[in-house]
Order: C-alpha cells, then structure tokens, then sequence
C-alpha cells in the first residue's frame, strides 16, 4: 500500500478524526513544535490540517535546512501513520514541501501567494503530486526534475522524493503518472498561513500571542492568591 493510499485508509478509519485544522493566520516555528497565532500548541504528536491553504514560513541561512527538515518529516510521518502536518488532498495531490532555493542561492519565487519570499523560505503548497517546482500543474518540467533526481538519487520532494521515503523510485512515478492523468485544473494559490521560524538552541524567545499571555497571567495571579491564603 502505497503512503498516499494508507492516509487515505487512516482518514477511513477514523484515525484522524481528532485532527486539528489550522484556523489562524500565522504560526511560530520552533525546535519541538508550531504555536499558532491563536494559541493553539502543536508538537506533531498529533495531526495538523492545513485546510487546503499553503504554508510559508520564513527561517534565516542558520536555520532554514533544520526548519525545511522538520516540516518536511512531520508530512512524511502523516503519510505513515496519521500524526503530522496534512492537507485536504485526495489520491492526486497532497503537500509538497520545498526550500525557495534553487542550489545555488537563487529565489525559486519573488512573490509566492502574493507574498514576498526569499532564498530561506520554506514552502508548503497544496498541489497535484508530482508538482516539483509549485507552479501549479503537471508537465514536462516536472518529469526532468524527477528523471533527474532519480538518476542522482537526490533528496527532497524537488528531486522527485514524492511520497517522503527518501528514495526516488516507481512509487515517485506512479504518483507523478496518476496526477498528470487525473490533474484537472492549476492548482491555485490561497489565503497563505505565514510562519516564523525560530531557535531555540540559539536563545532566540518564542514569541507567546497575547492570548497565552493573558492566560499565564492569570494562573500567575491565582498562585499568588493562594500563597497568600495560606500564609
């Protein structure tokens, strides 16, 4: 059964039932999960629904490859067993996951939903499978970069690692294959989820939205009410 098929049957069975979709605009990228603007906490335990939007999140030279390799293993493990990022895809399309590089520190896009992006950007689009350079639709162009990271056997869904195994092999080709059959239409851009990645390990503080604030200030307060009673 291939990744695709066996979220599918995940979907079926009602594993993902729990799953739960994005609904904020923007999200913070850091070493062991995503805070979404709205407070929400996501460590990939769990599953996250983009709801069909794309993802961009901005990260800097020192830290982009560990955020493009974090985001991109969370997909990974959604298509294995439920738990990680997802979209609304169907058996054709589903999230391409990729760095705005193309090797050799050069913008793959300017602009990307109509927002600016640059070399360090990393982009999750909902697209047809196989769309390796998120233009929106199947074609010759997509076919070279597969042909070509199968003969090297590069890395990444650039490359034509499809389904996040890390081989490029027929399983690659018979999603490219199904998606260029069955594409009916561009796939569009959208209302995109922006990201910020940050460090951890370099200090770098994670900015809490002002709902978590609120909150941590208020079990601040009730603490403090209680050490008084009892003293």
């Amino acid at each position: 059964m291939s990744s695709h098929s066996r979220l599918a049957a995940l979907v079926s069975a009602g594993v993902l039932a729990t799953a739960v979709t994005v609904q904020a605009d923007s999200v913070t990228v850091f070493s062991g999960g995503l805070l979404l603007s709205n407070g929400t906490f996501f460590d990939g335990s769990k599953t996250l629904n983009l709801g069909g939007r794309d993802l961009i999140v901005t990260a800097e030279p020192y830290n982009r490859d560990a955020v493009l390799k974090w985001v991109t293993n969370l997909v990974a493990k959604a298509l294995t067993d439920g738990h990680g990022i997802i979209g609304d895809g169907s058996a054709q399309t589903g999230l391409a996951v990729l760095l705005n590089n193309d090797g050799s520190d050069n913008p793959l896009f300017d602009l990307f939903d109509g927002r600016k992006v640059n070399i360090n950007t990393i982009l999750v689009k909902q697209t047809w499978n196989g769309d390796t350079n998120l233009d929106g639709i199947i074609n010759a162009d997509d076919y070279f970069s597969v042909d070509s990271g199968f003969v090297s056997q590069l890395p990444g869904y650039r490359n034509g690692d499809l389904n996040y195994d890390g081989l490029i092999n027929a399983d690659d080709y018979f999603l490219i294959d199904s998606a260029f059959v069955g594409q009916t239409s561009t796939a569009s851009d959208g209302s995109p989820i922006l990201g910020i990645a940050t460090d951890e390990s370099a200090g770098a503080a994670v900015p809490l939205p002002a709902s978590v604030w609120g909150g941590l200030a208020l079990l601040a307060g009730l603490a403090v009410h209680r050490v008084a009673r009892r003293d």
